[in-house]
């Protein structure tokens, strides 16, 4: 739709300034599966839960035609999800972003994701209770991440 395209075009202005931007949006809809946000345009998704497809009537009928395995049809279109919101951080081989997955199950059950996104993989446990400790941490891997890349990447471009 129009309004999807003035906003897309909106954010990305905005994303290319040096504060940058942020965007929030929901898993299995438009900016999760469908646009296409690379570089700068692009950082950082968080995945908060798993996200599982409602249960509207094609996904029932999907279920019941699997007959057995429905259950694990319906986990794997989880998982695949989330390894298609992964894609939209890289997406050229000098692309980078972070992909933070807040829920235990993405450690529990590791072998529904991507084998590419399952070797990327750096667990921080926090058992329940997140912490400003391990909030630290991570905001210190990440920026020591976002440092590393951002050289890398001036690198590449200098004369």
């Amino acid at each position: 739709t129009e309004a999807w395209g003035s906003l897309v075009t909106h954010y990305r202005q905005l994303a290319a300034q040096p504060e940058g931007a942020v965007l929030l949006a929901v898993m299995r809809g438009r900016c999760a599966e469908g646009a296409d946000f690379k570089d700068d345009a692009a950082r950082a998704v968080v995945v908060v839960g798993v996200p599982f497809p409602s249960m509207d009537t094609e996904v029932k009928l999907k279920m019941e035609y699997e007959g057995h395995n429905g259950s694990a049809w319906y986990e794997a279109e989880a998982y695949r999800s989330v390894s298609q919101a992964a894609g939209r951080l890289l997406r050229h081989q000098n692309d980078y972003g972070a992909l933070l997955l807040l829920d235990g199950r993405f450690t529990a059950q590791p072998a529904q994701l991507s084998g590419w996104l399952r070797h990327e993989l750096r667990q921080q446990s926090c058992r329940g209770n997140l912490t400003m400790a391990i909030l630290r941490t991570i905001a210190e891997e990440m920026t020591h991440f976002f440092l590393r890349n951002e050289a890398a990447e001036l690198a590449v471009h200098r004369p």
